[in-house]
């Protein structure tokens, strides 16, 4: 263990002096890395509220992932660098943020934050109560205080540490922003807008309610005067 310590603080030290010589005070990288286009949806927002600043600039990459890059950024924002890993792995960010337990390898070192994409209570698995220390990430953005609470009793991370924030969830910013126009979408899809709309948005899981009662539960709302809306999990389609 001591050895194991005494090799960081070189790395630290090289990294360190690495950042000296390279970084810029008028720019900031970001790296984004996502496992699925759902991923990528739940990092946009935050992308998107610092795209206007020209200081900071913008890269993406799927470091764990089957699918082809330009499945996962199916729609970029604009200003956004799409890079493979191992490009990713030979440069020097000074964040990286993604959605998923996911962990490129970025040797030049980098402050690394974990935002995740689903709410807390689903399931008994690392995503929720992780088994084993979470300190290497710099920061969680939480969703709710359910799974922060979580973090903090399974010993991921420390009840002091300065690394958790509750920041909701950015991707549902567009219910209350304005951005949407219930008007609009009913129109396009051709629905009543004097009806309720109802949105079934099941998760990817072997017990999910769409393996479990699916195709039954869409024929019970279908036969209410309900509209229906149906949005699968990327996986849920996933051929493998």
């Amino acid at each position: 263990m001591i050895l194991r310590n005494e090799t960081w603080k070189i790395v630290d030290r090289v990294r360190a002096l690495d950042r000296a010589i390279t970084r810029r005070e008028d720019r900031r990288t970001v790296l984004i890395d996502c496992r699925t286009a759902m991923n990528y949806v739940m990092a946009a927002p935050v992308q998107a509220a610092l795209s206007t600043d020209p200081r900071v600039r913008f890269f993406a990459t799927s470091s764990d992932t089957a699918a082809p890059l330009q499945d996962v950024y199916r729609r970029p924002l604009p200003r956004t660098t799409v890079i493979s890993p191992r490009s990713a792995s030979l440069m020097r960010f000074d964040a990286y943020l993604t959605a998923d337990l996911l962990w490129a390898r970025l040797p030049r070192g980098t402050k690394r934050i974990q935002m995740f994409h689903g709410v807390a209570g689903k399931f008994s698995h690392d995503y929720d109560t992780p088994q084993s220390s979470m300190r290497r990430w710099h920061r969680f953005f939480f969703v709710n205080r359910r799974r922060m609470q979580n973090f903090i009793k399974s010993n991921a991370i420390d009840a002091t540490s300065d690394a958790p924030r509750l920041v909701g969830m950015p991707k549902v910013d567009c219910l209350v922003d304005g951005s949407i126009d219930r008007a609009e979408v009913l129109s396009k899809l051709r629905l009543d807008p004097s009806r309720p709309t109802i949105l079934y948005a099941p998760t990817w899981s072997a017990s999910s309610s769409l393996n479990i009662m699916g195709m039954d539960l869409l024929k019970g709302l279908l036969d209410r005067p309900w509209n229906v809306l149906v949005k699968l999990h990327d996986r849920s389609r996933d051929p493998r």
